[in-house]
This record gives structure tokens, C-alpha cells and sequence, in this order.
């Protein structure tokens, strides 16, 4: 028959922990109990810890409150919480890479808004033609034109918007100026209609009604 030996189970607390001086004597074995669990981190509640420490989940509570600035806390008030030892190198290693990774995550969304959206013209994409500089000369050369007499480019919207792109950008510059200097100032009031205009329009009114009905 062979005899297995148990290992023998200690308590690692490193030197940084033992120095702390402005934590109990508590709290630093705490500290280091979690510490010990690494980068996977200790998952364990209250009540579990106060069977490990042999003390009310109350302490352990207390504890947990005076370390939380030695402590990285996942779900601190949900069944799957979780804690980290913010000293222990390999919890550095991936806090550092998971700040970098946010970094990249923020850097790449501030790309895409900084597209410019512009607007969809299905005209103006369907049938315009974008040539180079020396094709377009020797086009408008052999169609006998000069560059200044070139036909002009088709209308976008279908022709409910200026044709020309300094012409729209300076309608709605003016359009937002106008917003802009108006915003928050009160509405000029409308003018009364005078009595006889308004009993005219009655009267047409009426007439519309008796004539329908």
C-alpha cells in the first residue's frame, strides 16, 4: 500500500505586504491571502473567508473595506465577485495590457465618427464621370469646346438642390447661421389680422360648405 504524504500548506506573504504600516495585522494576512491566488484572483465570499480566518464575515468586511485601494474588485456586490492584488506582477501585467486595449478601442471608435458623413446623391453618382485632367481636355478639344464652356454638371436631389458645391456649402452655412442666431431669442409675434379680412375669409368659408353640402 502506498502512503501519499500531504503537502504542507503555508501562507505566502511577501516583504511589500508585511511593510504596509498603515494596515492591521489582519488585513496584511487578508491581503496576502488574496494575493496568493495570482492572476486568476479570489472568488471566495465573505463567509467562506471568515471559515478560513476563524472570524465573524463582519471583520472580513471591514477588512475588505480598508483594502480597497490594494484591491481590483469584479462584481463587488454579485454572486461572481472577484478580487485581485493590484501588486501582484502578473495582475499588473494584464491591467496594463487591458488599459491598452481600451486605448486602442477608444482611438479606433474616434476614427470611424471623424468620417465625414455626406449626403447620397443617386444622380450625381450614377451619371457623372470623373476623368482625369488631361483626359478631360483632350474630351473637351475633340467635342470642339474650351474647359469654360464645359457642360455643366448634372443637378443633385433631381434638381431641387444648386448644382454648384460652393453654392450649397454657402446656403447651408447661411442656414446655420441664421439657427444659430435665432436660437434661444422669442418668436416675433404674428400680426393681427384685421377684422375685415378675417370676416372675408369667413364668408368664403361659409359659402365653400354651402356649396359642398
Amino acid at each position: 500500500m502506498r502512503i501519499v504524504k500531504e503537502t504542507e500548506r503555508y501562507l505566502k506573504t511577501p516583504y511589500s505586504i508585511f511593510n504596509m504600516p498603515d494596515l492591521k495585522q489582519r488585513e496584511k494576512t487578508l491581503l496576502a491571502y488574496i494575493y496568493g491566488f495570482g492572476e486568476n484572483g479570489c472568488w471566495q465570499s465573505n463567509r467562506t473567508l471568515a471559515r478560513v480566518f476563524f472570524c465573524n464575515p463582519r471583520t472580513i468586511q471591514r477588512s475588505l473595506r480598508s483594502l480597497g485601494k490594494y484591491l481590483s474588485v469584479k462584481c463587488p456586490k454579485g454572486h461572481y465577485r472577484t478580487m485581485w492584488a493590484k501588486d501582484h506582477p502578473d495582475v499588473k501585467a494584464g491591467m496594463q495590457k487591458w488599459m491598452k486595449d481600451q486605448a486602442e478601442r477608444q482611438d479606433n471608435s474616434r476614427q470611424k465618427q471623424s468620417i465625414v458623413v455626406r449626403q447620397f446623391c443617386r444622380t450625381t453618382h450614377d451619371k457623372t464621370v470623373v476623368l482625369p485632367h488631361d483626359k478631360t481636355v483632350a474630351l473637351l478639344r475633340t467635342l470642339g469646346l474650351s474647359k469654360k464652356l464645359a457642360p455643366p454638371t448634372p443637378l443633385p436631389a433631381y434638381g431641387q438642390a444648386s448644382a454648384v458645391l460652393h453654392d450649397r456649402k454657402s446656403q447651408a452655412r447661411s442656414t446655420i447661421r441664421e439657427t444659430l442666431d435665432g436660437f434661444g431669442q422669442r418668436r416675433r409675434p404674428w400680426d393681427k389680422m384685421p377684422a375685415k379680412e378675417f370676416a372675408n375669409r369667413r364668408n368664403k368659408q361659409l359659402d365653400a360648405l354651402l356649396v359642398s353640402a
